[in-house]
């Protein structure tokens, strides 16, 4: 019995280490850049210039705030309506060149499936009545660094 609760306290210790790690590192990661949405657009099908489906376009500034080159930004933008309850998110990867203290606008997005809950979500959500919280995965400096969150 002593030796289950030897394991249980060795298990619980780890976790809280790992979960004190992983949180340190968005801290960090998250102090290396500011991400924030800058608009989301709702675009039509288009035959006539070749797009087939509704499209969710998001543009995305990023801001440098270390003092090395960054080459590429990942993470998730999620969307939190006006309850506090998170809707959706928005998986991204910015290859760009952003020279420290710096900022650079991206623009992407994905094909609307209306089958697809948290697309019909994110498409519903009027200007005004949405916040957003970026979630970092990965940022990669032009020396080959990176800063990277623990899965």
């Amino acid at each position: 019995e002593a030796e289950q609760e030897a394991k249980k306290a060795a298990e619980e210790a780890l976790k809280k280490k790992l979960e004190q790690e992983r949180a340190d590192a968005i801290k960090k990661l998250s102090s290396a850049v500011t991400v924030t949405l800058l608009a989301k657009k709702e675009l039509p099908k288009n035959y006539e210039l070749g797009q087939y489906s509704e499209y969710q376009q998001f543009r995305i500034g990023v801001q440098n705030n270390t003092d090395k080159q960054i080459v590429g930004v990942s993470g998730e933008i999620k969307f939190i309506d006006v309850f506090d309850k998170e809707v959706g998110a928005v998986n991204f990867r910015i290859s760009e060149n952003i020279d420290p203290t710096k900022s650079a606008t991206w623009v992407g997005g994905r094909d609307y499936n209306q089958f697809i809950e948290a697309h019909r979500a994110v498409w519903n959500l009027e200007q005004g009545k949405y916040t957003t919280k970026f979630i970092p995965e990965m940022v990669v400096f032009k020396d080959g660094s990176k800063l990277v969150v623990p899965e």
